[in-house]
This record gives C-alpha cells, sequence and structure tokens, in this order.
C-alpha cells in the first residue's frame, strides 16, 4: 500500500436504475369490512371473511388494474430510515442497485495508491423540482459497497475511503441521458501523507 503516488480511475453508470422490481406480479387487494370503500360499491355487501362482494359473490378487486403487473419502487434513501417497508424489501433493492453497477465496476483494477477520496456526479432530468438530493445517498452508499466486493478497494473504511461519494448535481433535457459518474483519486492531502496511521499502512 503506498501514499506517494497518485490514482484517477473515473466509472461511468449509464442510465442509472431509479425503481427496483419488487415483483413479478402484483396480488390482488380487496375491500375490507371497517374500511371506507368507494361510493359505486355502496349497495355491495361483505361476506364471512369480511371481504367486499358483488352481486355474484366474487371479491371486489381494489387493485384491478395493477393486479399480476409488475411491483416497482421508486429508489430512495429516504425510505430506509423512516419508510414503512420490511428490511426484506430493502434489501431486495440495494441487491439490485449493486448488482447494476457490478458490470461498470468489473474489470477495473485494484487501486494501490490509498487512501481514496471518492465523488459522484449525478447527471439527471429535473423532474418534479421538489425531490432532496440527499436522499440519494444509497447509491453511492452502494458503489463504495461494489468496489470492495470487485477488488478494486481492500475496505471501505476510514483506512481506504478518507471522503465518501456525495452527489453533485447535472441537469439533462432527456430521461434517456440520465447517468452516474464516480472519480476515485488518492488523497495527497498533506495531513494523510504525514499522519502516522496512513504511513504505517503505506509500509505494509
Amino acid at each position: 500500500m503506498t501514499v506517494n503516488k497518485k490514482e484517477k480511475v473515473v466509472i461511468t453508470v449509464p442510465k442509472y436504475i431509479k425503481y427496483a422490481k419488487l415483483s413479478d406480479k402484483r396480488r390482488a387487494k380487496y375491500y375490507l369490512k371497517g374500511k371506507k370503500k368507494p361510493k359505486k360499491y355502496a349497495d355491495y355487501k361483505y361476506n364471512k371473511d369480511g371481504i367486499l362482494i358483488d352481486s355474484l359473490g366474487n371479491p371486489v378487486i381494489a387493485n384491478s388494474k395493477s393486479v399480476g403487473t409488475p411491483r416497482f419502487k421508486k429508489i430512495n434513501g429516504q425510505l430506509f430510515y423512516q419508510g414503512p417497508d420490511s428490511p426484506f424489501l430493502r434489501q431486495k433493492i440495494v441487491s439490485q442497485i449493486k448488482e447494476s453497477f457490478k458490470k461498470y465496476v468489473k474489470g477495473t483494477p485494484p487501486i494501490k495508491a490509498l487512501p481514496v477520496q471518492i465523488d459522484m456526479e449525478m447527471h439527471d432530468v429535473v423532474g418534479s423540482k421538489n425531490w432532496d438530493l440527499d436522499n440519494t445517498w444509497i447509491y453511492f452508499k452502494c458503489f463504495q459497497d461494489v468496489l470492495v466486493d470487485q477488488g478494486v478497494l481492500p475496505d471501505d473504511n476510514i483506512l481506504f475511503v478518507t471522503k465518501a461519494a456525495a452527489p453533485e448535481f447535472f441537469p439533462v433535457q432527456e430521461e434517456e441521458d440520465r447517468k452516474l459518474v464516480f472519480t476515485i483519486t488518492t488523497d495527497t492531502r498533506e495531513i494523510i501523507q504525514t499522519s502516522e496511521v496512513y504511513k504505517e499502512m503505506s509500509r505494509d
């Protein structure tokens, strides 16, 4: 391990995923007794199981337009600390983000000039104009994990990464032009170069 030379690696992820696929087919949902039902079903009754049924005794499907179709979830770091989703679903989202990054990281030679600093550019459409850039943190966390998984970095703790990626926004006109650009550079700051901890690492 050395800190006496500088390396720079740029990894671009075009058309990065914005939605994670949670299931292939959505299950049917029904109107349950005790919950509000649409006015058009005002005369409908409930069966012994508390499910709203039509005049023929068939359960009324509440999500008739989406049942049987894939279920997707918009990727947003906020759902990881205040969302109602289960740990299983959150892990599923993380796994899909990492998998989408792997093909762009795979084959990148191990970085020898350590530690590094990582920057992230987010090129995307402005869209609804009311979303928070800091809620995209899950992307750079997953990216750093993939760097380790693919052997580009030994680990992503502070001995190897002294600046974690933070998003910088670049507006584009078309959704198809969206991309993430990660720039990894050796940390050559004097405080790092003269630190006994990092100097000891360079002798290992």
